[in-house]
């Protein structure tokens, strides 16, 4: 049977961004509904990002000019930056852990990148508020979020003119997959999605004269349906709800579907109406999660691992734009996925030369190592300086040790090895060499002994997997 410890280790990997020992010590008297319970309720609140001001709060102009959107364009990059590591410190020490996972699930599943960074902090905020609610609501007020009108195309798609692109990634996408609807359905439902429209100051707007308000065959039902409509037919579908739940499932519970379990849940997520809480309740308090076979299945995301060394450590570095080059070197840029289709999941992210680098990060975070490496440019217009990661020696990090050393105190020496790796690694430990953890060890003193040890096993192939 699991232990209790491996229970909330694995609950709080999956559920938020992982536990400081400390903190898995503190949990270990509390039963697992105790602890769901908790993660809910300390999620309650929603604290938006506000990094970015509203450009035009407290300005009377009913549009943005010309020249106001280019300055907006050249501010946007460095503030984008700075979003994405405002909201990596907020992943890393909100309370409300598992508000902030779904965001960064939603983030994915609604994969946008616009050069507006205002409007990307809209969007993510739109997200953060529906991460555990509704998601009826949640596609109802996407569907209309700025940032992703103007990155599908949708102020493109007029009655003279329709543009597919929403349409068809609404369903392909977001709610339904690939092959459960028709290319006559993306035609019909591109005309009722025609007029939805981000204005010039930033929101949406219904432009009646390029709306189609024409009769409109979608899904078998004539009628003249608005872009509400057929967002409320697709929901209708049984089959929206079982392509939530399964990306849902693969990735909380395992990327080998159970198909028996995502049909029952999927039924209860579409009997509630779409309720993510309640979808997330099935999961965390069913017995299957927390078999051997869901443990230690999943790779985590760069964006992950990173927020579990900030998390773990407190870590602030001196010069935090190695975290952006190495969210780049990795292959995952908040704020900036690769296509609609978001990023990749499970075991994907791991490869021989991004384990290499995984392995050696923590080593080069406490500047125990260093390296000099080009990484793919985030823009085409970025220069070549803009594409190197060196990062010598001296580029140490700052981190909060107290709690660590305090937890370890009163380990006896020759456990300290095997209790660190307890408390850090989920998956089989049986390959995992403590013997060469100590000889690698800085020995000079139980302080340098602790920390080095603690690194050292960040750096485990182990240390990856959740």
């Amino acid at each position: 049977m699991i232990a209790k410890q491996q229970q909330i280790q694995h609950l709080y990997q999956r559920a938020g961004f992982g536990l400081r020992p400390d903190e898995l010590a503190k949990k270990e008297g509390s039963s697992i509904p105790k602890l769901v319970e908790e993660l809910f309720r300390d999620s309650e609140k929603v604290s938006q990002l506000g990094f970015i001001s509203d450009p035009l709060k407290g300005r009377s102009d009913k549009e943005v000019k010309d020249l106001k959107l280019a300055v907006l364009f050249v501010k946007s990059f460095q503030q984008l930056q700075k979003l994405n590591l405002h909201w990596m410190d907020k992943m890393a020490t909100d309370p409300g852990q598992l508000r902030e996972r779904m965001t960064f699930f939603w983030h994915n599943h609604f994969a946008t990148h616009v050069k507006i960074s205002w409007l990307m902090q809209v969007q993510n905020n739109t997200l953060r508020k529906h991460a555990l609610g509704n998601f009826r609501k949640m596609l109802h007020a996407i569907a209309k979020d700025p940032a992703m009108l103007i990155y599908l195309n949708n102020q493109q798609n007029t009655k003279k003119a329709p543009n597919e692109n929403f349409a068809r990634e609404v369903m392909e996408l977001f709610t339904l997959g690939e092959g459960k609807y028709t290319e006559q359905d993306i035609k019909e439902s591109a005309r009722a999605f025609t007029g939805w429209k981000t204005n010039r100051r930033g929101q949406y707007e219904f432009n009646r004269k390029q709306h189609d308000f024409g009769e409109k065959t979608f899904m078998g039902k004539k009628g003249n349906f608005s872009g509400e409509e057929i967002i409320d037919m697709i929901l209708d579908k049984p089959e929206c709800a079982e392509f939530i739940t399964r990306k849902v499932y693969q990735y909380f519970v395992n990327p080998i579907v159970d198909e028996k379990i995502v049909k029952k849940l999927a039924k209860e997520f579409y009997k509630s109406d779409y309720d993510i809480s309640t979808l997330l309740l099935n999961i965390f308090l069913s017995d299957w999660f927390y078999e051997e076979k869901n443990r230690g299945c999943l790779i985590k995301s760069p964006v992950e691992l990173i927020v579990s060394y900030k998390r773990l450590l407190d870590i602030e570095m001196r010069n935090e734009r190695f975290l952006l080059q190495n969210q780049r070197l990795l292959g995952q840029m908040l704020f900036n996925p690769p296509n609609v289709a978001g990023w990749p999941h499970a075991t994907e992210w791991i490869d021989s030369s991004s384990l290499m680098i995984r392995m050696r990060l923590p080593g080069i975070i406490f500047g125990m190592d260093e390296f000099d490496i080009e990484v793919d440019p985030e823009y085409e217009s970025m220069g070549v300086e803009d594409n190197k990661v060196w990062v010598p020696k001296r580029q140490k990090a700052h981190a909060n040790w107290r709690p660590i050393l305090k937890h370890f105190r009163n380990v006896p020496t020759k456990d300290l090895a095997e209790a660190i790796v307890n408390s850090l690694i989920l998956s089989p430990k049986d390959r995992i060499d403590l013997k060469a953890m100590r000889d690698f060890a800085d020995n000079n003193d139980r302080e340098s002994l602790i920390k080095t040890l603690f690194i050292r096993c960040m750096a485990l192939p182990e240390f990856q997997s959740c």
